[in-house]
């Protein structure tokens, strides 16, 4: 995920809105007798937090490996529009 192909990628805001509804569930492993999985509602806040903490970590990388300032600014765009949401 080093490379941003622009011909394949969505928009900042169709990224934005897919990364929000991403968290809109989150599933949870339980471990007792045995284990099984649930999926519990974020509210839209819970949610785009979520999507601003993993844009944050995308764009960390992408710094800390020196990638195009294409790709970073891509990540900094799909962050702006999370905040708008």
């Amino acid at each position: 995920m080093v490379g941003v192909n622009k011909k394949i990628m969505k928009t900042p805001k169709e990224k934005a809105k897919e990364l929000v509804e991403k968290y809109t569930y989150v599933q949870i492993e339980i471990i007792e007798q045995g284990m099984y999985s649930e999926y519990y509602p974020l509210n839209i806040s819970e949610a785009k937090q979520c999507a601003l903490i993993a844009v944050d970590e995308i764009k960390d990388m992408l710094y800390d490996m020196m990638c195009s300032s294409n790709d970073y600014q891509y990540w900094v765009d799909v962050r702006k529009e999370i905040e708008k949401l």
